[in-house]
C-alpha cells in the first residue's frame, strides 16, 4: 500500500468495520474501507470475504488448486523480482491456459494463491499484475474469446476479495484486432479498478518483441521469470544472454556414460559457445559428432533441430524447454530455403538437397 494518509472519506467505514469484526487486523480493515466508503458496503463486502476466505479462498484450497497448474501459467514472488515501484510481481502469460482442461475458477484460486503469497491477507502491500498476452509455441494459443469465463471470474473475484492489493494490471501486446475485447472488459470493471488497467498495443505472435520502451517504465529484466528472458530480452540484451551462457556453462555431469564438454575446450571464440554434447555410448547407438551451438546462430535459425535431439543437452529440463522453445521461434522468421542445386546467391542459403 502506498503511504498515503488514510482518506477522511473512509473514516466511518473503518469505523463500522472495527466495531463488526473487533479480531481483525486494522490493516486489512482499512483496504476494504478504502474501497467502499459507505460503511453498509464496507461492512457486507468485508463479511462477504469472511465466507470466502472459509470456504473457496481458504489457503490451502488455493495452494491445491495452484498445485495443479502446469508449469509456467503463473509466476510469483519465488520467480522473479520486484516491479521498479517496489510492488510484487504475479506474472502471467494467457497463452498457456487451456479452458478445455481447467476450469476458470481453478485458474483463479491459484492466481489467489500468488497474490496471498507475494502479500499475506493481513499485512499491508500491492502488487503489479503483469500479463503477457503474446502465443507460445506448444502451448493451447487460445483466443480472447475462449478465455472470457477466466477474465470474468477475475474480475468477479480479485477486486472485491482483494481490494485495494492491485497497484496495476499491465497487458501486453494487444493487437488492435482485440480492441472490443478490451473495451467490453473495461466496461465490466468499476471505475477504479479500470484506471488501473495499462493496455500495451503491439503483436502478439510469438516470435513479437515485448513492448521494452513502456514496460520499462515499471519492469527491468528481473521481474521476469528466468524462463520468460528470451521472450523479454529486449528489456537488457546483454543480460539476457549472459545469463543463458551462464545456465549453459554451469551444469554438472549427471550421467557417467555421457561426456560432456566444457564451453571452453577446443574453441577460439569460447564466449560464443552456448551448449555442447555428444551422444550417450552404449553397444547400440554410436557415439555422434560433438555438436557446438553458438547464440548467434540459434538466434537466426542456422541450427538444425537434429542437433538438439541427436545427443542429451548437458543442462536442466526447463533450459532443454527453453531451447527448443527458442529453436522453434527463430526458424519462423527464417526465410524458406531455396532447392537450387548450387549455391543461391540470391537468398544466401546452401541447396536443400546435397548434390
Amino acid at each position: 500500500m502506498t503511504a498515503d494518509a488514510f482518506p477522511a472519506s473512509a473514516v466511518a467505514s473503518l469505523n463500522a468495520l472495527q466495531g463488526a469484526f473487533p479480531a481483525r487486523r486494522k490493516l486489512e480493515l482499512e483496504r476494504f474501507a478504502r474501497a467502499r466508503p459507505s460503511p453498509a458496503d464496507a461492512v457486507s463486502m468485508y463479511t462477504e470475504y469472511t465466507q470466502w476466505r472459509s470456504d473457496g479462498g481458504r489457503p490451502e484450497v488455493l495452494a491445491k488448486d495452484y498445485a495443479s497448474m502446469p508449469p509456467f501459467i503463473f509466476s510469483g514472488i519465488r520467480s522473479q523480482g520486484r516491479a521498479n515501484d517496489g510492488t510484487a510481481i504475479v506474472f502471467a502469460e494467457l497463452a498457456r491456459l487451456d479452458m478445455n482442461l481447467q476450469s476458470a475458477e481453478t485458474y483463479v484460486k491459484a492466481l489467489c494463491h500468488l497474490m496471498d503469497e507475494a502479500v499475506p491477507p493481513s499485512e499491508d502491500g500491492q502488487v503489479t499484475l503483469v500479463i503477457d498476452a503474446r502465443q507460445v509455441q506448444g502451448a493451447a494459443n487460445q483466443n480472447a474469446m475462449l478465455l472470457m469465463p477466466f477474465i470474468k471470474e477475475c474480475i468477479k473475484v480479485v477486486p472485491s476479495m482483494y481490494p485495494e492489493r492491485l497497484r496495476r494490471a499491465i497487458v501486453y501486446p494487444v493487437p488492435w484486432m482485440a480492441t472490443m475485447i478490451v473495451s467490453m472488459v473495461k466496461k465490466m470493471l468499476d471505475p477504479k479498478t479500470r484506471g488501473k488497467l495499462m493496455i500495451m498495443s503491439g503483436d502478439d505472435k510469438a516470435t513479437s518483441p515485448c513492448p521494452a520502451g513502456e514496460l520499462l517504465e515499471f519492469l527491468t529484466i528481473d521481474s521476469i521469470p528466468r524462463h520468460a528472458w528470451h521472450r523479454h530480452a529486449a528489456l537488457d540484451p546483454g543480460k539476457v544472454e549472459k545469463a543463458l551462457l551462464a545456465a549453459s556453462c554451469g551444469d554438472q555431469q549427471e550421467d557417467e556414460d555421457d561426456d560432456f564438454y566444457s564451453a571452453s575446450e577446443g574453441e577460439e571464440d569460447n564466449s560464443a559457445i552456448l551448449v555442447r554434447t555428444t551422444a550417450r555410448k552404449s553397444s547400440k547407438t554410436k557415439p555422434s559428432i560433438p555438436v557446438s551451438i553458438r547464440l548467434k546462430d540459434l538466434a537466426a535459425g542456422q541450427v538444425d533441430e537434429e542437433d538438439l535431439e541427436r545427443g542429451p543437452l548437458m543442462v536442466g529440463k526447463e533450459e532443454r524447454a527453453f531451447l527448443l522453445e527458442l529453436l522453434a521461434e527463430a526458424k519462423e522468421r527464417q526465410p524458406p530455403r531455396c532447392c537450387w542445386p548450387k549455391w543461391c546467391k540470391l537468398c544466401g542459403h546452401r541447396p536443400r538437397f546435397k548434390q
